[in-house]
């Protein structure tokens, strides 16, 4: 029984327990730097050592093999980061800035292959160009690397040029234009500019100032499906672009193919408000949503899993490319495609398993994704809803609808708030009365009086679902709160009931574009319609989060700790994932005779969530984030560009910042009549991504 209880804990779920092994490898290897010995004993851990894993396994020490294959990808994830997985280029663009042979800002000629489509912006557009060769005063070397280049079109005589020259993916052209890779604002708490490029795929940016500095050169054999992928995409942009208001546009644009150009900043600050920006980044919510749809459908039209597997896979692999597969995008892709192969190959989804192996993947092929925003904020939002989510709703339907069996003859052992919450929302009298109809024993059950009534009038279903909701975003905003403070210094206290509304608005307002965009082909008359009612769909979803910003409760900023006080955000972790395992470990319809040590489980668990509590306090009402008063004057000047930025610290900790920098706006605020012709692009202003970082 010990050996096969000593199995079963690893079993379950073993790829999230390599994975997670694999990624404090990372971990350690950044930040503790090790001598040459230790590395070369961590490299024979990671390799040879499963040798002496087998010598394990043969004499039945399944425990000890168990922690040595552990320990193997501890040590597998720190040389996959000592060495250096990220297979940097030669010659690579990035190159010639960093060592100086090129200087930031200088003219260069630079010949290449468009890798997309040109993507649409207001008064612009922008080619993603995979340079070959790279002319410096006079000297041409051969380049690696991908640039972005903004075109700016003033007029349509402008933008006829451009359409002469023939740019569209696979075309090869010369372009005469001044690379930028430097950082602008060297302030600490800054993000970097190159690190923000690495993570887009970028080696630098530029501008061409006209069409005239663009040469066609020829085409490049491309793969016709993802030219006609990328043409499709482009074309569907347009139509929605005249087809719909500015401000409706923009928000389709980006919730359905991932460009953000055109969304305007007063749209984009409320759903940054409300914390539902989320909905108009794609990733794991919209290919899921995208994903499950086909293969309902492919369901309905077939029985065969082979077809329904290929054919939602392939069109959600399609989509993932035409929207430009970044990274959390081909995240979610691949956790979808092994969710639909599962049954394909006759195996069981563990969602948990499912997890760690599509980490583990990623991880593998490039460790430094380790540290990447959109990483840490995809899995950790996905971990919690597995993890916390929903075993807590599973609990709660398990209470709720308890009825005694042979398996489950005691009460749910719970408290008594508890159990009424729970039989409120997952009691079912009805099915109840239809079993005890069938039933040869007759007896009755004492539940919440509400359910009944709940079910009667049918209010029980629509609570159920808006209460998981509620409980899911909750779990989400507690795992992500630390990443969300110390990227975007924002805690949203609407979101937990703005993003049941605005996911479900968004979701009826694609359907009612794509209806459109259909509809207009057959009349316009009654397309027409269709789009003054996504007019008010996006008005309301957009919209939604005013009550909530008019009482100052949608959302407050939040400093972040820096140096050694920064270890509070990985202790924050620690008790949330004691009361997670708790969660798990728990059973309430387990048989009285089991609850043992139960005062000091118990005691434990109120321990950990009172640390949780605490350390939760300690991030949101930051008492300790600011420095220490010392009686003295202080004077920083800051980066910013345009203007001489100054912050004041007064020896009594009152401060006072002079000029923000930037340049200076005088265009009057638009109001709902007219904020079509005063279109803001959503960019983030010198206050917003320099002042207030510092």
């Amino acid at each position: 029984m010990r050996a096969v209880h000593q199995q079963a804990l690893f079993a379950p779920h073993p790829l999230a327990l390599l994975a997670a092994a694999f990624a404090c490898g990372i971990l350690a290897a950044h930040f503790f730097s090790l001598p040459f010995k230790s590395t070369v004993i961590i490299c024979f851990l990671s390799g040879p050592g499963a040798a002496l894993l087998a010598g394990l396994l043969a004499s039945k020490k399944r425990l000890a093999a168990s922690g040595l294959i552990v320990l193997s990808f501890f040590c597998a994830g720190m040389v996959a980061a000592l060495t250096g997985t990220g297979r940097a280029e030669t010659n690579s663009i990035a190159e010639f800035y960093d060592k100086g042979w090129i200087a930031s800002g200088d003219p260069v000629e630079i010949s290449g292959v468009l890798d997309r489509e040109p993507e649409a912006a207001p008064e612009s557009f922008y080619l993603t160009l995979r340079a070959e060769r790279l002319r410096y005063k006079g000297i041409e070397r051969e380049a690696s690397g991908t640039v972005l280049l903004l075109a700016r079109v003033r007029d349509s005589f402008v933008q006829n040029e451009y359409d002469r020259v023939g740019l569209h993916y696979g075309a090869r052209v010369s372009v005469m234009t001044s690379l930028s890779r430097a950082d602008s604002f060297r302030n600490p708490g800054v993000s970097s500019f190159t690190e923000y490029l690495e993570r887009k795929g970028y080696e630098a940016t530029g501008m061409i100032k006209s069409p005239l500095l663009v040469e066609r050169l020829d085409d490049q054999r491309v793969f016709l499906p993802l030219a006609w992928i990328y043409e499709t995409r482009a074309k569907l942009l347009r139509q929605i672009n005249s087809t719909f208001s500015a401000e409706t546009a923009g928000v389709l644009d980006a919730a359905l193919l991932g460009n953000r150009y055109f969304l305007s900043h007063g749209a984009a600050e409320r759903f940054r408000a409300g914390g539902t920006f989320h909905v108009l980044v794609i990733s794991g919510l919209h290919i899921s949503f995208i994903g499950g749809v086909v293969l309902l459908v492919m369901r309905r039209l077939t029985k065969r899993l082979l077809w329904q597997f290929f054919v939602s896979a392939a069109i959600l692999w399609a989509y993932a490319l035409a929207v430009g597969a970044e990274a959390s995008v081909v995240r979610a892709a691949l956790m979808f495609t092994m969710v639909a192969l599962a049954p394909l190959i006759a195996r069981r989804v563990q969602s948990l398993n499912l997890l760690g192996g599509t980490a583990l993947g990623l991880l593998v092929w490039q460790p430094g994704e380790l540290f990447d925003p959109s990483f840490q904020l995809t899995f950790l939002s996905v971990l919690m809803i597995i993890a916390m989510g929903w075993p807590l709703l599973q609990r709660m339907q398990a209470v709720g609808g308890w009825q005694p069996t042979r398996e489950t003859p005691y009460p749910p052992f719970c408290s008594r708030w508890f159990r009424s919450v729970s039989e409120t929302l997952f009691w079912s009298d009805r099915k109840w009365q239809r079993e005890m109809a069938r039933s040869t024993v007759s007896y009755k059950l004492f539940k919440a009086p509400l359910a009944v009534p709940l079910e009667r009038y049918g209010v029980q279903r629509l609570l159920k679902f808006a209460f998981g909701a509620v409980v899911i975003s909750a779990s989400v905003q507690l795992g992500l709160l630390p990443v969300l403070v110390l990227y975007f210094h924002r805690l949203s206290i609407a979101s937990m009931i703005l993003n049941i509304g605005v996911g479900a608005l968004m979701a009826v307002l694609g359907l009612i574009a794509m209806a459109t965009l259909v509809i207009k082909q057959l009349s316009v008359t009654v397309a027409l319609s269709l789009v003054k009612l996504a007019a008010g769909v996006n008005w309301v979803m957009v919209h939604s989060v005013d009550p909530f910003a008019r009482f100052s409760i949608a959302s407050v900023r939040l400093p972040e700790y820096t140096g050694w006080a920064s270890a509070i955000y990985g202790l924050y972790y620690l008790p949330l994932a004691v009361l997670i395992l708790a969660l798990w470990r728990w059973n309430p319809l387990q048989p009285s005779s089991r609850k043992l040590s139960r005062l000091g489980a118990t005691r434990f668990k109120w321990f950990a969530a009172g640390s949780l509590a605490l350390v939760l306090c300690l991030i949101v009402f930051h008492p300790l984030s600011s420095g220490t008063i010392d009686g003295r004057l202080h004077l920083d000047f800051l980066d910013v560009g345009q203007g001489d930025s100054a912050l004041i610290a007064m020896p009594d900790g009152t401060t006072l910042l002079i000029d923000g920098g930037g340049r200076a706006s005088f265009n009057r605020a638009a109001t709902d009549e007219d904020e079509e012709e005063l279109f803001v692009r959503d960019t983030r202003s010198i206050g917003e991504a320099v002042v207030s970082e510092y």
